[in-house]
């Protein structure tokens, strides 16, 4: 089954600008993504929580900022909830901050736009698409509850 939203675009607030063109991308690419800066309107709730859990996957953006308190807060959920968190680096960042989020960025091989080019993520693309064709709705997604589906795509080499 197809998602409403195939990825939930988890990034720092002050690195929004660097990621905007990145949804633009995927959506242009027919992928539904949740981007806060453009979805979530005055005035509503700012926990994201319920769109991450509804996301068939997550995109987690790292950059030299690092990570924001609810950015790092999304990431480990989704990482709890075993969804497939793609990691892409926007920026040069610490060793400490590439540790975090269960050593995501250390552990995995991420994807990497420091340069500004797009092209890369049409290695993503067909990961994110496949991840949302093969989510379940009607499994529970409470976070330690494994989602149906293939083998953990978290693992599925990106190239760095």
């Amino acid at each position: 089954m197809h998602r409403a939203i195939d990825a939930f675009l988890a990034y720092n607030e002050r690195e929004k600008a660097i990621v905007e063109p990145v949804a633009q991308w995927l959506t242009n690419h027919k992928v539904q993504t949740h981007f806060f800066a453009r979805d979530k309107q005055y005035g509503e709730p700012i926990d994201d929580t319920e769109n991450l859990d509804e996301a068939a996957t997550v995109i987690a953006f790292l950059g030299s900022e690092g990570w924001g308190k609810n950015h790092l807060r999304l990431v480990e959920r989704a990482l709890k909830m075993n969804k497939p968190v793609f990691p892409v680096l926007i920026g040069d960042t610490s060793p400490s901050d590439r540790d975090m989020a269960q050593g995501l960025f250390v552990k995995f091989q991420w994807l990497d736009l420091r340069m500004g080019e797009l092209e890369p993520l049409e290695k993503l693309l067909p990961l994110i698409l496949d991840a949302s064709d093969h989510y379940d709705q009607g499994i529970n997604t409470e976070i330690g509850v494994l989602i149906a589906g293939h083998d953990n795509y978290r693992q599925v080499a990106l190239g760095r």
